[in-house]
């Protein structure tokens, strides 16, 4: 993030949706320095009332009241600060809170976690590649407009409920019952209507009752080598619904061996591979971020 870009509404975003990268040395410059800019940034972090409707998980405001006083260094903290920490050592200990995402227009409030981890699964947390793809999407409504749009691994529902905004009607799918009772949740809390939530295994892939082909979406579901020849099963068997379906795979690349090891699998599996011009930086990705949005489809000459 550029420093022309902290202002407080950006600021206030940025706290919304926790981030774990605050331009704190940004904002102690222009922010922290007396007991008035302090009182305009809390009230439009901590204190606004969107963000008192819809309170973070506890550990990251605690991390947050924390930092805001050490960039103080020596100097006054005003007393909300204070009297919030306090609170939060009163409280029972919780990693569940809210998070909310801007993209242009498209407002998403997600209750998440804070932990990577949690119920066995990482999928009750938003992770980077679905933050990218969601952007992405935003920027290219043309092509989910009008379109069933099926998410796989959809995690905490962000993608899905961004594309809810310019498709025809979205399918959630993931295999844990904890993700899917997450989303139920969130799909609720942002109004999302045409929508249903299935079950899908890939290792024993069934195709939904009401999925006769669109766009596929999945952020993030290249991670365990193991699967990837599941995953690209899932994707062909879903593909083959109709002929102009087309898929959206939008991965952080942490392990190379891995993505390599999806690649491979798509190229077993007879379809055409196209990386994709995405996008540079939003609010919450830097561009510094190794990521990479490909399209997949069908090789009708394969196929046929």
């Amino acid at each position: 993030m550029l420093k022309a870009d902290i202002d407080l509404e950006c600021l206030g975003k940025l706290y919304r949706c926790n981030t774990l990268v605050f331009p704190w040395d940004e904002v102690a410059g222009r922010y922290l320095g007396n007991a008035e800019s302090q009182l305009e940034l809390f009230k439009q972090t901590i204190g606004s009332n969107v963000s008192k409707k819809y309170p973070p998980p506890l550990p990251y405001l605690t991390k947050f009241l924390k930092s805001w006083i050490n960039q103080c260094a020596n100097g006054p903290v005003i007393e909300e600060i204070y009297e919030i920490l306090g609170e939060t050592v009163l409280q029972n200990s919780s990693d569940i809170g809210y998070k909310i995402y801007y993209f242009d227009d498209v407002e998403i409030v997600l209750r998440e976690t804070y932990s990577m981890c949690s119920k066995g699964t990482t999928g009750l947390r938003t992770w980077q590649a679905a933050l990218y793809l969601a952007a992405w999407i935003t920027s290219h409504s043309d092509t989910f407009k009008n379109r069933k749009v099926l998410e796989l691994g959809c995690g905490t529902g962000l993608v899905g409920c961004v594309a809810a905004t310019v498709c025809e009607s979205v399918i959630f799918t993931d295999y844990h019952n904890s993700v899917l009772d997450s989303v139920r949740h969130n799909v609720s809390l942002n109004k999302v209507s045409n929508c249903e939530l299935c079950e899908v295994d890939w290792r024993n892939p069934t195709i939904p009752t009401n999925w006769q082909g669109g766009v596929i979406v999945g952020a993030d579901v290249v991670f365990d080598p193991h699967l990837m020849s599941s995953l690209m099963k899932t994707v062909q068997m879903l593909l083959c619904s109709e002929k102009s379906s087309i898929c959206y795979i939008c991965s952080t690349i942490r392990n190379t061996d891995t993505y390599t090891t999806f690649l491979k699998a798509a190229d077993n599996a007879g379809m055409s591979v196209r990386k994709m011009q995405g996008i540079t930086r939003t609010l919450y990705l830097t561009g510094k971020e190794d990521i990479e949005l490909i399209e997949i489809t069908l090789n009708h000459q394969h196929t046929e």
